[in-house]
């Protein structure tokens, strides 16, 4: 069943990961927007004429990384509003209270999945925290 909403936005520069967790997701009946890093992330975002429901972020990325977005979108009132789930090998203490945290690698994704549940169900009433003009 496909959800009805907005996007995942999934910033990953390796592309077997990438692919395979946007299948991941689709399986699962979110739709999906793919990017490899966060510079790309910010010109979707900004944009782009769909929004987004959540963002899921790879921390260590060519050109700007996870945590380089991560500031950006902590200091943009707007950006700041879309739920971030950091998907990626390593998490550190300086990743913000804000976001969640999941590790890659994890052999079954139901701890990805349970924490992309938890986000688009808290943003299904509005679904429109993630256009910014």
């Amino acid at each position: 069943m496909v959800k009805d909403g907005p996007p995942i936005l999934v910033v990953e520069d390796n592309l077997e990961t990438r692919r395979a967790l946007s299948a991941v997701l689709a399986i699962q009946g979110y739709p999906v927007v793919e990017v490899t890093d966060g510079i790309q992330a910010l010109e979707y975002l900004r944009n782009s004429d769909c929004e987004v429901s959540l963002v899921v972020l790879d921390l260590h990325m060519p050109r700007m990384d996870g945590y380089q977005f991560l500031e950006v979108a902590m200091a943009d009132e707007q950006l700041r509003r879309i739920p971030i789930v950091v998907y990626s090998a390593v998490g550190d203490e300086r990743l913000p209270r804000a976001v969640s945290y999941v590790p890659k690698g994890v052999s079954n994704p139901d701890e990805l999945l349970d924490v992309v549940e938890r986000h688009w169900r808290e943003s299904a009433p509005s679904h429109s925290p993630g256009r910014v003009r």
